[in-house]
C-alpha cells in the first residue's frame, strides 16, 4: 500500500516530501519502546531485589540455626517431631518476611502518589498490585527458610549436646 499512498500524495501535492512512511501500529510501537524498556528494567531489578532478599534472608536463618544447634537437639532429645523443629524457623523466616512487607506496603502507598504519572493501567491504590507483592515477599521468605529447616530437622541430639 505504501507505493500506492506515496502516488495519491504526488497526484495531490507533488512538492510534500515523503521521507518515512509506516503504519500505526508501527508509530505506536516505536513510541511506546522506551516505556517498554522502562518497564522491562523495573521488572528485572525488581527480580533481582527480590533474590537479594531470598539470599540475605537465607544466610540469617541458617546463622541463626546453627546458633541454636544445642536448643534443636535438646528438642528433638525430648521428643520433638522433625515438622516442628522446621516449623520453628520457618516461622521466624515468615515472620521477618512479614514484617519487611507490611513496611514496603506502608512506604509503598505513601510513594505511590509521587509514581502515579508513571502507572499504566494501574491505579497508585491497586490491591491486587500490593497483595502480589506481599505475597512474592512471603514466599521468598518461606522458600529462604527451606534449606535451613531441613538442616534443623537432621540435628542428631547427642551430636548438639557435645557440641560448644
Amino acid at each position: 500500500m505504501i507505493p500506492a499512498v506515496r502516488a495519491a500524495l504526488r497526484e495531490i501535492d507533488a512538492s510534500v516530501p515523503v521521507d518515512r512512511m509506516e503504519t500505526a501500529q508501527a508509530f505506536v510501537e516505536g513510541q511506546l519502546s522506551r516505556e517498554r524498556l522502562l518497564a522491562t528494567l523495573s521488572s528485572a531489578f525488581g527480580l533481582l531485589a527480590l533474590l537479594l532478599v531470598t539470599i540475605g534472608l537465607y544466610g540469617l536463618i541458617a546463622g541463626a540455626v546453627a546458633a541454636r544447634t544445642r536448643e534443636l537437639g535438646i528438642r528433638v532429645a525430648l521428643g520433638a517431631k522433625p515438622a516442628s523443629v522446621a516449623w520453628l524457623v520457618t516461622r521466624e523466616s515468615v515472620a521477618l518476611a512479614v514484617i519487611g512487607a507490611v513496611v514496603g506496603l506502608a512506604a509503598g502507598a505513601y510513594l505511590a502518589r509521587f509514581l502515579e504519572s508513571q502507572l499504566f493501567g494501574v491505579t497508585p491504590g491497586d490491591p491486587w498490585a500490593y497483595a502480589v507483592a506481599a505475597l512474592a515477599l512471603v514466599a521468598a521468605g518461606a522458600l529462604a527458610a527451606y534449606l535451613p529447616a531441613r538442616r534443623a530437622t537432621r540435628v542428631d541430639p547427642v551430636a548438639a549436646l557435645r557440641c560448644d
